[in-house]
């Protein structure tokens, strides 16, 4: 995904360690990580995440925040929606997580934080997904406030403070 050069601010997955990372996953932990690094997803936000807020023929998500009253639509890649497609024709369910998981969406992100340590660095967290996926907005020349729709900022001033700082590699 991203291929920013290091220095001072926020890290990011390589192309290697995407490609890595993505061949090495399977099933629900593939679609949650997919969920970060192609679209930007928190941990919160993917635990949210239902079948119906997938619009597949337009490409996009409905994402929603605390109580799912704050929302936001975003694009997605045609990757990603691909990789929905399949997911959901296996998985049968309504939400990508049972209730418990979602209920307990803190302990299942703490075993994907451990498996991305373990296959790649022990800086690697699920925000790293997101952080890859902003680093690649800044990349494309995405303006502030498209990234910051797109992530799920109200105000710009989080994203120049945050995001538009040069990336730092893990390597």
């Amino acid at each position: 995904m991203a291929n920013c050069d290091s220095g001072k601010g926020i890290k990011v997955l390589s192309k290697d360690e995407t490609e890595f990372l993505l061949n090495y996953l399977e099933g629900g932990e593939r679609i949650a990580v997919m969920l970060g690094l192609c679209a930007g997803l928190r941990p919160s936000e993917v635990s949210r995440f239902r079948w119906e807020d997938v619009d597949f023929d337009k490409g996009t998500l409905q994402v929603y925040g605390k109580g799912r009253n704050k929302t936001h639509s975003i694009p997605l890649t045609g990757m990603l929606v691909a990789e929905l497609r399949n997911y959901i024709g296996n998985c049968g369910r309504a939400r990508l997580f049972n209730n418990q998981a979602t209920e307990q969406y803190g302990k299942y992100f703490r075993g994907i934080n451990k498996k991305l340590k373990a296959l790649l660095s022990a800086n690697v967290t699920f925000m790293v997904l997101r952080n890859t996926f902003a680093a690649c907005l800044v990349e494309a020349g995405v303006s502030v406030r498209t990234m910051a729709e797109l992530l799920g900022y109200r105000i710009t001033t989080a994203i120049l403070e945050k995001y538009l700082k040069k990336p730092q590699h893990l390597n």
